[in-house]
């Protein structure tokens, strides 16, 4: 009975599910979610031509203001997939959905002038990577999970235990030495249960802070082996919990959270550097800007939600950081750069909902 119900969209590990198995899905989703009307839109609809209709309507009485903040945007969007969700999810159950393509090619047209919508809205309104970042963690389908929330709040002090291990106080080349070793002896150990997991990351994240205290030193230091190491034993990691021996909800959170941590680790150092080196060449220049806005570009929707509140602080804190330096022209020489970025950003995370 489709009355008096609207959908929130379903949510899925989609972006890792080569790697994790489908019954763990259930772990980090909230399937097809049944709850009250909305009070402001009635998707009591009587028929598909109804819903299309109604989302047609939507579409033609769209107006975001000329100044629209990046939380109001925010609740906007979250309405808009509310309400597409719902109307995809009735017209749906007619038979003549995959009978015919009209239901479906009507409802895609629809929805890609309302998407266009919000891109033209959000990048003309010059939002800063601080807006973005609410904006996406915001929109984030996996914003309002219980599951994952309660996941991220249980791995907090363990991450929050990683500062207080110093990076170790040795050489570039004793740190090379030490990293290469510690990353041989990993890809031949068992990985076999989640205390393992958990002292791979703690070691990794010593290992990898001491490395950044070297940054400079090694900038143009080709490291294959160490890439290509890390790379083969997170494969082997999701991997194991593709095989069910280790626990899938908590690799995805511990392995998500230590991935946020490295972008924001490795974007304060080049914040750091760019801050005390009065002068740099503009390859220097460009090669620092692209580590800098890595946080804003990288987390898929799991990673946005599983910022802890540090991360998510300190993500803000450096949004702060790479505007100041763009007025003071530390960017590069590309006039307005950062503001063409942040509208690119925006515009292809919209394009992907």
């Amino acid at each position: 009975m489709m009355n008096n119900i609207r959908y929130t969209r379903p949510v899925w590990l989609k972006n890792h599910t080569r790697r994790i198995p489908k019954l763990v899905f259930a772990l980090f989703a909230i399937s097809i979610m049944v709850s009250c009307a909305s009070d402001k839109y009635d998707y009591n609809f009587k028929s598909s031509h109804q819903a299309l209709d109604f989302y047609h309507t939507y579409l033609t009485d769209l107006k975001l203001e000329s100044k629209v903040s990046s939380k109001d945007l925010s609740a906007r969007i979250n309405e808009w997939e509310e309400m597409r969700d719902t109307v995809l999810n009735y017209i749906r159950k007619d038979s003549s959905y995959t009978a015919h393509t009209w239901l479906s090619s009507s409802y895609s047209h629809i929805d890609d002038f309302v998407k266009q919508v919000f891109i033209n809205s959000a990048v003309s309104q010059n939002y800063t990577l601080k807006d973005i970042v609410l904006i996406k963690r915001m929109t984030s389908v996996y914003a309002k999970d219980e599951e994952v929330l309660a996941a991220r709040k249980e791995a907090e002090p363990f991450f929050q235990h990683l500062d207080s291990l110093k990076p170790y106080n040795v050489s570039t080349a004793k740190t090379l030495s030490m990293y290469r070793s510690f990353l041989s002896e990993s890809k031949n150990s068992g990985m076999g249960s989640t205390p393992e997991l958990k002292a791979y990351i703690s070691l990794e994240d010593r290992l990898f802070r001491t490395f950044l205290v070297h940054f400079s030193d090694l900038m143009e230091v080709s490291m294959p082996d160490i890439t290509g190491n890390t790379t083969q034993i997170c494969n082997r990691i999701y991997q194991k919990a593709t095989e069910g021996k280790l626990n899938a909800k908590e690799v995805m959170t511990y392995m998500t959270i230590r991935t946020n941590r490295r972008l924001i680790q490795n974007a304060e150092v080049c914040i750091r550097d760019m801050k005390s080196k009065p002068k740099m060449s503009p390859v220097q220049q460009n090669a620092y800007f692209w580590v800098m806005i890595q946080p804003f570009i990288a987390p898929d929707n799991l990673g946005m939600t599983l910022l802890t509140d540090k991360q998510y602080e300190k993500v803000c804190a450096m949004a702060d950081d790479i505007q100041s330096l763009d007025k003071r022209g530390r960017l590069g020489d590309s006039n307005g750069r950062l503001s063409k970025i942040n509208n690119l950003i925006l515009k292809l995370y919209i394009t992907s909902l």
